[in-house]
């Protein structure tokens, strides 16, 4: 796991089953898209751009106002700028609020039953010991209350322990119900504060847990989201029993609440980043209002949102370049669908979509006078049941025009014609093949044609130090187990457990063992057998809590030899030279051909269906993703995220890896600062600085050296050799036994689906 200014979610891709049965019986041109059904009534985006801000604190609606808290960071004076900003809908007008808060920060901001608006102000004292060197400092909070028309502060109050808030309280959340009592979400010691208009103690509601969210209703009623035992919930404070409520029952389950904000025509409205729901706690039901995509909003970007007297909702969102953080205030107005001008509808159909393929629909939907992409998510409620309708869309051809394979058995799809290929559009399009980094799209390739693609890729390896593996640049499944065999007295690999190790060993590696195009098994041969002999040594689970040293601690005493990793970066693998303390080896998976570094999807990998009737449309869009913006987008500050497919945008990545960053010293000289910091685990922490040319030439070795795809394994196939495989590690069935049933079972499984 890597730590501190990075964070990078290693994404292991797990197929569910297929369902190609449908796939031969499928033909004709379809009539018909699924889902995309024009709604009646559609909400229609207005833009109001709020400019730079390092961060938005806070932010409520009073009437037709919105105000909002921001702070930025003023290099000059070496301070953050804070200040109250609302801006009219009425008027069309913003008005910066002066507001001095000395030191102090806005936590939060609420109206009071008066319409006056309250600030939760935070404020940390350093202390200093005789010898000016900072000492343990102290927190302090405070209400302050002002006018909405002038901006005057009009009174405050301290809150302490006399008010009965413990000294060492971390106040987040902050709400005020219909009878003015204030509401304060304690995180250091989960409870919430409940003090009255005059700030006495009314209850401190002890939790088992952390709340993600307190909000108000329309009437003025408190509620929470957190999870529980169900998932997420929503409970109300009941003052009456000093405690929180049973979970509230309505008619759909939401996987992801990401956010409650208080309704006028509703009870209150509820964000899954996906949609918007308009709850009712009386009749216990969420009614869809729209979905953020359909009116041109990244939900991920979205930190407030609220409802206006009128019924028009406000947003405000925040995206971050890597250098600079944008905020946008936006007014989405529902309009009957006739009102506004048509565009010919593209759906996307996908399971869970990349936050920049996201952005992208975005941009293409505001910029297209004639196409417009919709997008329909499978498995919001349900994964499986989700995944299932997926793959019965797709296969018969009444699905989307595009398709966001990531999670889908790409190459039994290809194979099968269900994608068009790509190669004849990008040549009527002026893009070619050799302007894109040609392995990572012969990855996709299936006879020469090009079914899909990917964004951006990262390196999927196993790697150890040179010392240890020599000149070795690939192995067979055969010889790696040989060198496990050699190496009994150390931790070869880490959080070996059995099914851990039958990942690594077979699902990943499983057209060692299955050839589709032959339909040939070899379940029942020397080297899976040799497989379970090895994982049966290996504990049923590993247990991470008897480790006393970490991964980085271990490699550089050799106690652990190989690192499993999704490399998506140069920083990355400075971070792993510096842990290892040399060069790593990146010698890859095994396989047959000694070629195991394999090319890996960041995010979204797209196909058009070779039975859409939208299939110029499709393309328009899908064009947009390999163009030189888009790809050199890819190109942020984080320096981590993945590698662009174009070639022009991965050497503008490389120079900006070498690119060095100074700061000026006391004496004005220019001295080399760290890029950023890197941390894996608890124990391993390095300053990642510009990158040298023979760190960017072993990157480019990396990536030349990746010529197939890391593909998703069908669930039944998991199914099976797990099921087959517990007898075995129980000591129930020999070895040989359960290959030979494995070897059958897959081999129906394969002579059916293939």
């Amino acid at each position: 796991m890597k730590l501190n200014k990075k964070r990078k979610t290693l994404f292991v891709a797990v197929l569910m089953f297929l369902f190609l049965s449908l796939l031969a019986g499928c033909g004709g041109k379809k009539t018909k898209e699924a889902g995309t059904e024009r709604p009646e009534y559609i909400y229609v985006p207005e833009y109001f751009n709020l400019g730079s801000s390092d961060y938005i604190g806070s932010a409520i609606n009073y009437e037709n106002e919105v105000f909002y808290y921001t702070e930025a960071w003023d290099d000059e004076t070496g301070k953050s700028r804070t200040g109250i900003s609302k801006y009219n809908f009425e008027s069309r007008k913003s008005e910066m609020i002066s507001l001095d808060v000395g030191e102090a920060s806005v936590s939060a901001m609420q109206i009071t039953p008066d319409g006056k608006i309250a600030l939760l102000l935070y404020e940390w004292t350093n202390t200093e010991d005789e010898n000016g060197e900072y000492q343990d400092g102290s927190g302090s909070y405070a209400l302050w209350y002002m006018d909405p028309e002038s901006g005057e502060i009009t009174g405050q109050k301290e809150l302490s322990e006399e008010n009965g808030v413990a000294k060492d309280a971390y106040l987040g959340s902050f709400y005020i119900d219909a009878q003015g009592n204030n509401y304060l979400f304690n995180s250091s010691d989960p409870c919430i504060y409940v003090l009255s208009g005059d700030l006495q103690m009314v209850a401190a509601i002890s939790l088992s847990d952390y709340i993600n969210q307190m909000f108000a209703s329309k009437d003025g009623e408190i509620y929470v989201t957190l999870y529980g035992n169900t998932g997420t919930e929503i409970r109300k404070i009941d003052l009456t029993k000093k405690a929180l409520s049973d979970p509230l029952k309505f008619d759909k389950e939401l996987m992801n609440i990401n956010g409650c904000m208080t309704g006028i025509s509703c009870d209150f409205l509820v964000n899954d980043q996906n949609t918007v729901y308009a709850a009712d706690v009386t009749a216990g039901t969420f009614t869809k209002l729209f979905d953020w995509l359909d009116a041109d909003v990244n939900g991920n970007n979205v930190n407030y949102f609220g409802e206006l007297p009128d019924g028009r909702i406000w947003v405000i969102t925040s995206t971050y370049d890597g250098n600079n953080n944008e905020a946008e205030l936006l007014l989405l107005e529902k309009k009957k669908s006739s009102e506004v001008a048509q565009k010919e509808e593209v759906t996307l159909g996908t399971l869970w979509l990349d936050d920049n393929v996201k952005s992208a629909i975005i941009d293409f939907n505001k910029s297209s006078d004639k196409y417009h992409i919709s997008v329909k998510t499978y498995g919001q409620d349900d994964w499986e049941s989700g995944l299932t309708q997926f793959n019965a869309d797709v296969a018969s051809g009444s699905g989307p025009d595009l398709v966001d394979f990531s999670n889908l058995n790409y190459t039994l799809y290809a194979e099968k014609g269900v994608f068009e290929d790509l190669y004849p559009y990008m040549e009527k399009s002026g893009l070619k093949k050799e302007n894109y980094v040609e392995n990572v799209l012969e990855a996709y390739e299936m006879d020469g044609k090009l079914y899909g693609f990917t964004t951006e890729f990262s390196i999927y390896t196993i790697l150890g130090k040179q010392s240890v593996l020599g000149e070795l640049s690939g192995w067979t499944l055969s010889e790696m187990m040989d060198f496990i065999d050699q190496h009994k007295d150390s931790e070869v690999f880490p959080y070996a457990s059995q099914q851990y190790m039958l990942y690594l060993l077979v699902y990943n590696n499983m057209d060692e063992f299955i050839d589709w195009e032959s339909g040939k098994c070899s379940f029942d041969g020397p080297e899976f057998a040799r497989i379970l002999e090895y994982t049966k040594t290996l504990p049923e689970q590993y247990n991470d809590d008897a480790e006393e040293e970490g991964e980085a601690t271990k490699l550089r005493n050799n106690k652990l030899l190989l690192l499993m990793q999704s490399v998506s970066s140069v920083e990355e693998c400075q971070m792993l030279e510096g842990m290892m303390g040399e060069k790593p080896v990146y010698v890859g998976y095994p396989n047959k051909d000694r070629e195991g570094n394999l090319i890996s999807a960041v995010g979204s990998c797209l196909a058009i269906s070779s039975k859409s009737g939208n299939k110029e449309a499709a393309w328009a869009f899908l064009q947009t993703l390999l163009t030189e913006d888009y790809q050199n987008s890819l190109v942020d500050g984080f320096g981590w995220s993945g590698f662009p497919i174009l070639k022009s945008a991965l050497e503008l990545q490389f120079e900006k890896d070498m690119t060095p960053e100074y700061y000026t010293d006391e004496n004005g000289e220019q001295v080399e600062q760290p890029k950023t910091t890197w941390g894996y685990g608890n124990d391993f922490e390095i300053d990642i600085y510009a990158a040298k040319q023979e760190d960017i030439d072993q990157v480019r070795g990396l990536i030349a050296s990746a010529k197939k795809r890391q593909n998703n394994v069908d669930e039944e196939l998991i199914n099976i050799i797990s099921e087959e495989t517990e007898p075995f590690f129980k000591g129930q069935k020999s070895a040989s036994d359960v290959s030979n049933v494995i070897q059958n079972r897959i081999q129906v499984y394969v002579n059916e689906n293939r």
